[in-house]
């Protein structure tokens, strides 16, 4: 079975269909990601322009930055990469004391990444350097969202442990 979306036929759609998540960006164009390989499908162009193949096994979560240009993944290799939308160049997220990622977003202006942890620690890097800014611990057991308010003061996750929690960022890249 195939797809057609304003004249372009999607041969893979059945593979579309069966991936675990697609997203949409602000740009209109979706990101669907089967196994460890994200791709993107330019609807505009009709074209799949990057099919990103770093990370070594099952990606767990991804977000769009808000002006489209970057993209994050966090994967059961243990690892997080922002991609680079433009070339498909990535560049990884480390804290080598970390195991897998999940819940992994980027703040309103797309200055930070928010991520948990099934460490039960909630990290934030700054998109530019790439660099850790903070870990804390957040829940007693997996942290399964790490969201940014929209007022960009605040941060909530959520754990395995039942609960969710509120964190103050506002002092955040204020030094």
């Amino acid at each position: 079975m195939s797809l057609f979306l304003s004249g372009w036929e999607i041969p893979s759609y059945r593979s579309l269909r069966g991936n675990k998540s697609t997203l949409r960006s602000p740009r209109a164009t979706l990101l669907s990601y089967e196994f460890s390989f994200p791709q993107i499908w330019e609807f505009a162009n009709k074209r799949t322009r990057n099919i990103f193949r770093e990370h070594t096994n099952t990606i767990i979560d991804l977000d769009f930055s808000p002006d489209s240009r970057f993209l994050v993944s966090s994967s059961f290799d243990k690892t997080m990469r922002i991609w680079r939308m433009r070339d498909g160049f990535s560049t990884l997220l480390e804290d080598k004391s970390a195991s897998f990622f999940y819940g992994v977003n980027f703040n309103r202006d797309g200055r930070y990444i928010a991520a948990g942890n099934s460490d039960g620690m909630v990290r934030m890097w700054n998109v530019r350097t790439s660099q850790l800014l903070e870990k804390w611990t957040a829940h007693g057991d997996i942290v399964y969202s790490a969201v940014f308010t929209a007022d960009g003061k605040g941060l909530i996750s959520s754990g395995r442990d039942h609960t969710w929690k509120y964190w103050d960022i506002s002092e955040l890249g204020n030094d």
